[in-house]
């Protein structure tokens, strides 16, 4: 950290009795087929008001909160409460709320924000079982899924209009390295402990406290799952 930035950032971890501000961190990653074409992901970090950045010494304990599908970052900041158990009880840890993958190609048919992550084969593409299903509805489910920019990123007939042609329910992005890099981002910039990393999640976020946990690498094992 720079020490001249020390006295500045103070300010900004203050506890007060209003909802903390959000402050949210970027993240590029390179796409997998590709060595320059890069996306963006998003998330939130939520410090302590004992926080302080020149501290170099005293290492916090990680906990990482999943949206679940269709939510985000935003909603699950404040659907979970962390934040707010976080500020009334003066509890000493980093909450980290990530952001889904945000590549979807939204319509008319899917206005929504279809955030997600590529959990348990979530991202995979199949064929239908009957010749001619993908007009726009997957055979196997009876029901239409939006299509991701990084699916056509891997296959240019994976889309039929904004809808999936091939079954794939999510993202095809690399959910596990976003998760790793974030970690890193929090161990390094905000004096994150990685022997204390706790994982918790709603709906499909609980499956991504399972799946990522289970991928991550030895040094970022959660120490447990909430």
């Amino acid at each position: 950290s720079d020490p001249s930035m020390c006295g500045a950032m103070m300010g900004a971890y203050i506890a007060t009795d209003a909802p903390p501000a959000l402050t949210q961190e970027t993240i590029s990653l390179l796409y997998a087929n590709s060595s320059s074409k890069i996306y963006q992901r998003n998330f939130a970090v939520d410090l302590p008001g004992s926080f302080d950045i020149c501290d170099t010494e005293t290492k916090l304990p990680i906990l990482v909160d999943f949206h679940g599908y269709q939510f985000n970052l935003i909603s699950q900041r404040y659907w979970s409460r962390w934040v707010v158990f976080q500020q009334q009880h003066e509890q000493d840890f980093i909450l980290v709320t990530p952001d889904g993958s945000g590549d979807a190609i939204t319509g008319p048919s899917f206005p929504l924000d279809t955030k997600g992550w590529n959990v348990l084969g979530a991202g995979g593409r199949s064929q239908p079982s009957a010749p001619g299903a993908c007009d726009g509805t997957c055979y196997d489910w009876k029901e239409d899924y939006v299509c991701y920019l990084s699916q056509l990123d891997e296959d240019a007939a994976a889309c039929i209009g904004n809808y999936s042609a091939t079954c794939a329910t999510m993202s095809a992005q690399n959910d596990a390295a976003f998760v790793e890099a974030m970690l890193q981002r929090v161990i390094t910039k905000y004096h994150g402990d990685p022997e204390r990393i706790y994982f918790t999640g709603q709906s499909m976020g609980g499956l991504a406290t399972l799946d990522m946990a289970s991928r991550m690498p030895a040094a970022l094992k959660p120490a447990a799952i909430v």
